[in-house]
Parts: structure tokens; sequence; C-alpha cells
């Protein structure tokens, strides 16, 4: 007996060292397999954007070039931007009246010439903005559906897909925390661990569980600068989670939506004056037209009876 309680005295931490041997090597391959799963199918739902920002403050008018990241969210071109990267974040409100992205064009995998694409609409306060290519392929793009997220739990395993900048050829890679906590105002927020590192690249970029379901976007959260309430430095970029991002995006199409049927109301109603004043200036030249031919006539009228009445008088003349 006290052979045996000697052997499991042994025989315990031997076992529990071959335990977490055993749970390293499927942590390690399922790390394998989920960075792999990011790689075959967030990768390409990140798109790249070019644009040209006209810029109107106090120096004058001043046109930039932008690049960025972008991710695309639907098949049929809609595409998710951060507002600090698209030039209409209000954080630009103090260093210009107006910002306004132009030219826009979305480049999608290897492309180098971009496909056009317009701009939708924009939340300041989350960060957000959408643009949409005008004729999407037929085939549709590759896509990362918003609707099939996930809410994570304090200590869960958060995973960050970003492309790195043009310098290294905007090669995707794949950073890692926990949550570590989360936030109620200004609104609910995901708060990271220091350990998933959000750079100028990560923002408006997605976040995933460790089951590669996406949980949230990375957005640049801030006081309004016009707010007296607001302090210096209390920037920082968070988590916005998916189900937000969602409704957001709702809101946005709608907005565009109503504000694309607005547009038409006006070319139609400027159309309708258009060919108003047409029709009044036609009718005005017919009616001068009928007037100068009434002239026309009576002058004739009155010609002939001038000479109807000068006849006689020359016969008498004659005799």
């Amino acid at each position: 007996m006290r052979f045996a309680s000697h052997h499991r005295r042994l025989c315990t931490p031997t076992m529990l060292a071959v335990a977490l041997l055993a749970t390293a090597g499927v942590a390690r391959a399922d790390t394998k397999a989920i960075y792999k799963q990011l790689f075959d199918e967030a990768a390409p739902a990140l798109v790249t954007i070019k644009c040209v920002l006209k810029v109107q403050g106090s120096s004058g008018a001043q046109e930039q070039e932008r690049e960025f990241t972008a991710l695309m969210i639907e098949p049929k071109g809609l595409v998710l931007c951060s507002s600090l990267q698209l030039g209409t974040s209000r954080l630009y409100r103090r260093m210009a009246t107006s910002i306004t992205p132009t030219d826009i064009k979305v480049l999608i995998g290897d492309d180098t010439e971009g496909v056009e694409a317009k701009f939708l609409t924009s939340d300041p306060e989350l960060d957000l903005s959408w643009v949409e290519i005008k004729t999407p392929d037929e085939k549709g793009y590759t896509s990362l559906d918003l609707s099939k997220g996930v809410v994570p739990a304090l200590g869960d395993r958060l995973l960050s897909g970003r492309r790195m900048d043009k310098f290294f050829d905007r090669a995707f890679v794949v950073n890692e925390g926990y949550l570590g906590g989360t936030t109620k105002k200004p609104r609910e927020l995901l708060v990271p661990t220091a350990s998933l590192e959000f750079t100028q690249t990560s923002i408006g970029m997605p976040v995933f569980d460790d089951h590669a379901a996406v949980v949230g976007v990375a957005v640049l959260q801030s006081p309004d600068p016009e707010d007296e309430g607001g302090t210096r430095g209390s920037a920082d970029v968070l988590i916005l989670p998916v189900a937000e991002v969602v409704k957001a995006t709702e809101r946005a199409r709608t907005a565009a939506n109503e504000a694309e049927e607005e547009e038409e109301d006006e070319e139609g109603e400027e159309g309708a004056a258009a060919a108003k004043a047409n029709s009044n200036g036609d009718a005005k030249s017919n009616k001068n037209a009928n007037v100068n031919a009434n002239s026309n006539t009576n002058a004739t009228s009155n010609a002939n009876a001038s000479n109807a009445n000068a006849g006689p008088e020359e016969e008498e003349d004659e005799e």
C-alpha cells in the first residue's frame, strides 16, 4: 500500500504535465486553424479605398489624395469605412469648414485601377462611413456578413484582422488579445486588453472571437470638438459591437435612399419647370408669329385698298 501511494504521488505531476502538453498542442492547432480561416475568409473582404478629399478651410480650397483599407460588407459592393480615414470624422471640424470625399475608387485583390464608387453617408459619432460601388460586378464580391456576429464575454479571446501600409504591399496580419471590459457611455463599446494592439491601419477593421465569428469593428471614439464637456486626450480606439454596426448600416441605407429620392424629385421638378418654360416660350413665339401674320395681313389689305382707291383718280387724270 505504501508503494502504491508513492506511485500515485509520482504519477500525478507526470500525468498533469502530459495533459497540459496535450492541451497546449490542441490550442496551437486551433490557433493555426483560426488564423488560416481568417486569412481565407476575412482577408479577401478587406479592400482598398482611393479618393481625393476636397478640403475647404480658412486658407482656401485644397485637394488631398487618400488611400486606406476598408471592409466590404455586402456582395453587391457596399463598403464600410472609418470616418477618420475617409475624411468625414467630426475631429476635422476645427481644421476645415468642409471636407468632401470625391473620385472614390475601390481596389479589390490585386487590382491597381479600381472601380468607381459613390459616397453614401456617414455617422460621425460612431466613426463610420459608407461608400458603394456604382456598377458592381454581376458575380458579386467577397464580403463579411455582419448579421452572423456574436457577443463576446469578459475574458474571451479576440482577434483583429488588418492590412499593413502600402509600403508593405498591404499584407494581411492578425493580432490577438482578450476582452478586458465594456463601456456604457457614450455608448456600449468593447474594451480589449493592451495586447490587442490597434494601430491607425486597424481603425475600421473587423474583430473576431476565437471561432472566427465577428464581434465588432474597431472605431475611434472621442468627444465632440464642439462639446465644452469634452476633454482632450480622451480619444481611444475601441470596438463597436457588431449589432450596433448592423443597425447603423440599416440607418445609413435608409438615409441614402431618402436622399436619392429627394434628388430625383428635385431633378423632376427642375425638368418640369424647364419644360414649362420652353412651352411658355413656344406659346409666346407662336403668339408673336400670329400677331406678325395678322399685321402683315392687315398691311396687305390696307395696301390693296389704297391701290383700289387710287385707280379711278389715275383714270380721270388720263382723261
